[in-house]
């Protein structure tokens, strides 16, 4: 059962990251600038993942093995600053946090949005090409994010796709940490699902969508 909550996860974040890849074409063709795309680009991403990391820092002392005198420490401080700036990879853990689990990570998940960022800046790069050199049969998947301008039409409720893959990483250790894999994995998968879906629904009309312009195909889509 632990086999399939792990693959079921790892199929919903592959997909995620394939409509993420239609949408983020989507929205370069949409720009009337760089300066323009890049900003999109920062509103989208960066202020769930300040929330998420802040608040994940925050809310850790009450899960810490330690006291919160020795949980706010250095290391504390470490934490926050790497991952601020996408550097998650430098200081993963925090003081006395899922000490017991297996992975001491508090987010793993953050680690991909550094390759995230890098693929952003080489869009406009993938763009120039197949306009300067076509759009050959390497690249059909791009071509159908040009035929299907509406593929994120697809949220009516919203977003929720950044949200679920940028928080469930948390939720998870907290559940490995309970102990509640060993009695039932099933109960995890439905508590799992329900808190980040949650937590998702929250992400996207609490802090996301605030910071999209009104104009946004985001936006749009979820209208």
């Amino acid at each position: 059962m632990v086999v399939v909550l792990y693959w079921t996860i790892w199929i919903i974040l592959f997909s995620i990251f394939v409509v993420s890849g239609f949408l983020i074409f989507m929205s370069f063709e949409n720009s009337s600038n760089l300066i323009g795309y890049f900003s999109k680009r920062f509103r989208r991403i960066y202020p769930t993942y300040f929330t998420v990391v802040m608040l994940s820092a925050m809310l850790g002392v009450c899960f810490s093995q330690l006291s919160a005198a020795d949980y706010f420490s250095v290391d504390w401080l470490k934490y926050v600053a790497a991952n601020l700036l996408f550097l998650n990879f430098i200081h993963q853990d925090l003081p006395g946090l899922f000490s017991i689990n297996n992975l001491n990570a508090v987010n793993g998940a953050l680690w991909t949005l550094k390759i995230e960022v890098m693929f952003y800046v080489c869009v406009p790069l993938f763009v120039f090409m197949m306009r300067k050199f076509g759009r050959w049969q390497a690249l059909l998947s791009l071509y159908a994010a040009c035929v299907f301008p509406r593929l994120g039409n697809f949220g009516k409720y919203g977003d929720f796709s950044y949200g679920i893959y940028i928080v469930h990483f948390p939720f998870l250790q907290v559940l490995i940490q309970s102990g509640l894999f060993k009695y039932s994995p099933v109960i995890v998968l439905i508590t799992a699902s329900m808190l980040v879906l949650s937590a998702s629904y929250l992400s996207w009309h609490f802090v996301e969508k605030r910071f999209l312009r009104k104009s946004s195909h985001y936006i749009d889509v979820n209208k």
